[in-house]
């Protein structure tokens, strides 16, 4: 049985959007903001991180308070931040009341339900993970119609401690790791995702940060070079013993066979990577699909990259004969250079047998 992977979503800023805020500042009171030179929008953003900046210092200084409350007192001092001298006067009580109803209503980003759904689909449990009482953030999921069980939403108010107190983040990572996998986690917030990579929970920003080429391999097989592992920043994609099954698959193919095709290419069966591949024992790693094509080729097997023509401000890309996963990112790095730069070919990190001539 597959070991759980869990991924834990902080919720408002990511999952959940500000907008319907933002919008209820320029209903509400946004004439008399403008009027003052004061931009609707940017007030918000402004009570919010002012917010957001108190509440932690109170956590941090052992005097912690709800973040709602936080919010719900500092409105005054960011309109007289932005030089509204009076600002009782500018905007009434019952204003502020009606804007912070309206931050009880936030709503999901467009394509939050989605990719809910894509994640679960995928074996993923997902968690929710929150500085906000969970029947307000409860309520978000529930609004947009997306079942978020109770028991998956966990919130650092329930602490007495604020993000991003490393505190805050051990019991979630404990929590989640009890299946034996490491749990993922995602957040809009730089601050956030660093506080949790520091508890050794990986964030997709630093899944990103390890996807870089050189982590790519060419596996050759009788001097041809036609297998490669590419690790990218959603999935590692892999094509193994390739050459050694590649006559029954084109015996196959010429009888019009493909599905027995692609079961020859999965007869190392699912946990292939695992046997074949040093250090990956254990790794969970697991064949979860197979893709065939036909390739062409380039008259000597290599891509061409650079200028080509001779020209200026002419560029080409072009003819990897297959291996545009491990090869096409980096000779487009290079290339981006040459346009945006104004680099030499002999400059970029581009091998030189892929220049155009």
């Amino acid at each position: 049985m597959e070991p759980s992977k869990n991924i834990a979503f902080d919720v408002v800023g990511t999952l959940v959007s500000y907008d319907h805020l933002f919008e209820a500042i320029e209903s509400v009171c946004g004439s008399r903001l403008k009027e003052v030179g004061i931009q609707p929008r940017l007030l918000g953003c402004c009570w919010l991180e002012m917010a957001e900046r108190e509440y932690t210092y109170l956590s941090l200084s052992g005097r912690y308070a709800p973040f709602f409350t936080t919010l719900t007192g500092l409105f005054y001092r960011a309109l007289w931040m932005a030089g509204i001298t009076e600002p009782r006067r500018l905007v009434a009580q019952e204003d502020v009341d009606r804007l912070v109803d309206a931050y009880k209503g936030l709503e999901m980003r467009p394509g939050a339900a989605e990719c809910i759904a894509k994640l679960r689909d995928a074996g993923f449990t997902v968690w929710g993970f929150t500085a906000g009482d969970l029947e307000r953030v409860g309520g978000y999921f529930a609004r947009a119609g997306i079942d978020m069980p109770a028991e998956n939403l966990l919130s650092c108010d329930s602490t007495g401690k604020s993000k991003p107190e490393p505190e805050c983040y051990k019991p979630v990572l404990e929590k989640l790791s009890s299946s034996g996998t490491q749990p993922w986690f995602a957040a809009a917030h730089m601050w956030d995702v660093s506080a949790a990579r520091a508890q050794g929970t990986p964030s997709y920003l630093e899944k990103l940060r390890r996807s870089r080429l050189g982590v790519s391999k060419v596996i050759e097989d009788e001097g041809i070079d036609c297998d490669f592992v590419v690790t990218w920043c959603t999935d590692t994609i892999l094509m193994t013993d390739v050459y050694a099954r590649m006559k029954d698959g084109i015996r196959l193919l010429k009888k019009n066979n493909v599905s027995a095709f692609e079961d020859v290419f999965c007869a190392g069966g699912p946990e292939a990577e695992q046997r074949n591949f040093r250090g990956w024992e254990d790794s969970s790693a697991y064949t979860s699909s197979v893709w065939t094509g036909i390739m062409g080729y380039s008259g000597d097997g290599l891509p061409y990259a650079g200028t080509g023509s001779g020209r200026r401000n002419r560029f080409m890309l072009a003819d990897f004969s297959g291996h545009g996963m491990p090869q096409a990112s980096l000779a487009a790095r290079g290339v981006a250079a040459m346009v945006l730069r104004d680099e030499s070919f002999g400059n970029t990190e581009i091998p030189m047998v892929f220049e155009a001539t």
